[in-house]
């Protein structure tokens, strides 16, 4: 997960101004609960006969729940599964069975705050998207008709081409006579369905090789609806290009928000499987030390039983 999240902020995918976003720190905190080996009294063992209401309420096997002792290593596969499985439905759950009560928190805490990233980014974002669309209709876009929203990729075309040209060139002529005046968008349309449909023979309405283009035409230019002209506002294309990557930001630190949110899932059942099984889990060790170029930190790995943690 770290590595995915450092190579997109190398590449350049998450922008400068928010690679440590609330959504970017979830992602560390993630991989460090997995790793860090969290002191506490009794974390990755049963709770022990007689322990009040966790033994009551949250047993870990039926052998616990009565009070009797369970033999070593007999259900000790089943409890491991049935812990992991419950983190994986709720991360913490497993863990909150098993005991480790400070995994359990960091857990939950970064499921919670994933989730409120997420909400938040997303409300952002949409709030984002409204602007760049309020903004392109009061702007460049020609009042024909009633106002109707189209897809991503209209906006986008908005930030690239300064102007739409018509629709129908000669609306008093019967049929839709194309735009042709490759300059403008529609008219770049009908300049390439002349090169599909009819090469260098002459555009003859009414030719089957018109038609066929006449008919391409028609599918993708852009109709009176959504007709527009920047030439009053030159600056505009820019403009809206950057609130369109000001709603685009938002949504993907939502979706990088989700990602944690699965990811949490999976390292907290991993982390109750392992301390379950008493399997040897890894911890890891960041120490400040200084370097030539200022302070820097020192990285370590080592394993440890998951019952001494």
């Amino acid at each position: 997960l770290l590595g995915a999240l450092l190579n997109r902020v190398r590449r350049g995918r998450i922008p400068m101004t928010t690679r440590w976003s609330a959504a970017g720190s979830m992602a560390l905190g993630t991989a460090a609960v997995l790793l860090a080996g969290w002191p506490g009294a009794g974390e990755g063992q049963a709770p022990p006969e007689g322990a009040g209401p966790v033994a009551a309420t949250w047993p870990s096997s039926p052998a616990l729940a009565s009070g009797r002792k369970e033999p070593a290593g007999e259900h000790a596969g089943a409890r491991a599964a049935g812990a992991a499985l419950r983190s994986f439905v709720l991360p913490g759950w497993g863990q909150r069975v098993l005991g480790t009560r400070r995994r359990m928190w960091l857990f939950a805490a970064v499921e919670g705050a994933s989730w409120l990233v997420w909400g938040e980014r997303r409300r952002q974002g949409f709030r984002a998207r409204d602007r760049y669309r309020d903004f392109a209709w009061e702007r460049a876009r020609l009042h024909l008709t009633e106002r109707r929203e189209a897809d991503f990729e209209y906006y986008e075309t908005l930030t690239k081409w300064t102007r739409s040209g018509a629709f129908d060139a000669d609306p008093a002529a019967p049929g839709v006579q194309p735009e042709r005046d490759p300059l403008a968008y529609n008219g770049a349309i009908w300049a390439r369905a002349v090169a599909l449909f009819l090469g260098s023979q002459p555009a003859s309405e009414g030719s089957p090789g018109y038609e066929s283009a006449r008919a391409y035409y028609l599918q993708h230019a852009y109709g009176d609806a959504f007709l527009w002209d920047w030439r009053g506002d030159p600056s505009g294309p820019e403009r809206l290009a950057e609130m369109i990557e000001e709603s685009d930001t938002r949504f993907r630190q939502a979706t990088t928000a989700l990602g944690i949110v699965l990811a949490n899932h999976v390292v907290a059942a991993v982390d109750a499987y392992l301390t379950g099984a008493d399997a040897p889990t890894p911890s890891l060790r960041l120490t400040p030390r200084p370097t030539p170029l200022g302070m820097g930190i020192s990285v370590s790995f080592h394993f440890s039983m998951g019952g001494m943690m």
